[in-house]
């Protein structure tokens, strides 16, 4: 039997994530600053700070632009 695409989106949204509300709050949080930083704070729940502190380190100075100002901060940090 098939379902009809209406009734399998009723479906999967009672078990789990309406993705339309998912695209709404990303909407939302393109303009609201306040949102933003709630998303942030549900992504720092589930990730190992000082791994991810390293990795965004070394993915940051493989750009050149982007050392070069790192390294002026740390300058104007001194």
């Amino acid at each position: 039997m098939v379902i009809p695409e209406s009734e399998r989106l009723k479906i999967e949204e009672k078990g789990g994530v309406n993705d339309r509300a998912v695209n709404t709050a990303l909407q939302v949080a393109k303009e609201d600053a306040e949102f933003r930083g709630k998303i942030a704070d549900f992504i720092m729940q589930g990730v190992d700070k000082n791994k991810f502190k390293e990795k965004l380190v070394e993915e940051a100075l493989k750009d050149v632009e982007l050392r070069k100002k790192i390294m002026l901060e740390l300058i104007k940090k001194l």
